[in-house]
Parts: structure tokens; C-alpha cells; sequence
């Protein structure tokens, strides 16, 4: 992975949708496939990660997207919505690709 690639983190809009749908893909299996079946993990990413499923929970649960980019391949992104108290959000998800990790793209997402 090329150390000085450049990483943008921007807002994502409901175009975006396909792009996290193929990141969940993505890294999913790799994160949960130890512990879920793959029937689980085709369940919960049906569950989660459709375009319907985006879509709701963008457009009617208030729950903003984040994409890590780097080099403007999509390589991560986060999800969050406000709470009732001012200035404090609730972080649904955060997950950067298994070829990323370790190069800080969790802790940008936070940031």
C-alpha cells in the first residue's frame, strides 16, 4: 500500500449507496467470518447493507455516512446520527478495508 497516498473523508449522499453496499461485502467476511456462517453473514449484510436498507436508514432514521478514500478509491466508511443532547452523536459503524488497516483510517473517520 502506497504510504503517501492521499486519504479524503467526505460525506456520502444517497449516489453512494452501491459504493458502502460493496465495501460491506468486502469486509465483512473478513471481519465476522470466524464467528458467522456464511448464511449468517448473507443474512445480516441483506439486513443491513441493501440499497432499500441504506436508503431507509439514511433518508428516514437521520443516519449520516462518512467514505475514506484514498487515491479516490473507497477503502472505509463510518455511519452516525445526533442524539437528543447537543453535540454528542450516536456512531452506528465504522469499517475500513482489511488491506487498509493499521494506516489510521478508523481514528480519521472519528476525527
Amino acid at each position: 500500500m502506497n504510504t503517501s497516498a492521499e486519504l479524503v473523508i467526505r460525506f456520502a449522499d444517497l449516489d453512494d449507496i452501491p459504493t458502502i453496499g460493496y465495501l460491506a461485502q468486502q469486509i465483512w467476511p473478513e471481519t465476522y467470518g470466524s464467528i458467522l456462517t456464511k448464511g449468517q453473514l448473507d443474512y445480516m449484510l441483506d439486513m443491513i447493507y441493501s440499497p432499500d436498507s441504506l436508503n431507509d436508514q439514511i433518508t428516514k432514521q437521520g443516519h449520516r455516512f462518512l467514505i475514506a478514500e484514498l487515491d479516490e478509491d473507497a477503502v472505509g466508511f463510518a455511519s452516525y446520527s445526533s442524539t437528543e443532547d447537543a453535540g454528542v452523536f450516536k456512531l452506528h459503524k465504522i469499517y475500513v478495508h482489511p488491506k487498509t488497516k493499521g494506516l489510521g483510517l478508523g481514528r480519521a473517520l472519528l476525527d
